[in-house]
């Protein structure tokens, strides 16, 4: 006959398992380049924002590759959610060390649609860039023709993008300045 005390007991021997593989998860990324930037818990599954980073030779930062990846099956999605993102600086003259001109995202990929995946990863990849590049930075990029194809996925992109305060024209995106508090908003849903 089991006892109230032997089901609690497995109860916690399994929360403790499951634990230990999380941890061991999160101690990944001691053995990589990529940086733990965002950690945020929605029903039990930990759902995390990383980034790397590459520099030209004058040891800017070119090119940011961020990903989002969860505690559930991490190495399955960390593959299909990506954001990647180029510097580029006005360098004129002998002035090699110019500041930021823009930066353009190259690809965005999100491959489970309406699971918050794009949303959390664009809103850490922002919060991230204001902090390296400051709030007034210019964000540009280009839509890509094969969302077109499926009226929902674009209605899907458009949806993130505008959220986050990027205005959409002639298939681009751009903003001028990352919106902080709605970024602070998204956050705070989360968080209480």
């Amino acid at each position: 006959m089991i006892t109230a005390y032997d089901r609690e007991l497995r109860t916690l021997k399994r929360e403790n398992k499951a634990l230990k593989r999380q941890l061991s998860y999160f101690e990944e990324f001691n053995q990589n380049d990529r940086k733990l930037i965002y950690c945020q818990s929605v029903k039990g599954i930990y759902m995390l924002a990383s980034v790397s980073y590459s520099l030209d030779h004058l040891k800017r930062i070119n090119y940011l590759e961020f990903k989002v990846s969860d505690t559930f099956n991490h190495r399955r999605k960390e593959r299909l959610n990506f954001l990647s993102v180029e510097a580029y600086y006005r360098d004129e003259g002998d002035n090699t060390l110019g500041t930021l001109d823009f930066l353009l995202i190259r690809d965005f990929l999100m491959a489970i649609p309406n699971k918050g995946y794009g949303s959390f990863l664009l809103r850490e990849a922002l919060y991230h860039i204001s902090q390296l590049f400051g709030e007034n930075v210019k964000i540009i990029g280009k839509l890509s023709h094969v969302d077109e194809q499926d009226p929902e996925n674009c209605q899907r992109r458009d949806h993130v993008y505008r959220k986050f305060g990027f205005e959409l024209k002639d298939h681009c995106i751009h903003m001028n300045t990352i919106p902080l508090d709605i970024l602070v908003k998204e956050r705070e849903k989360y968080n209480q």
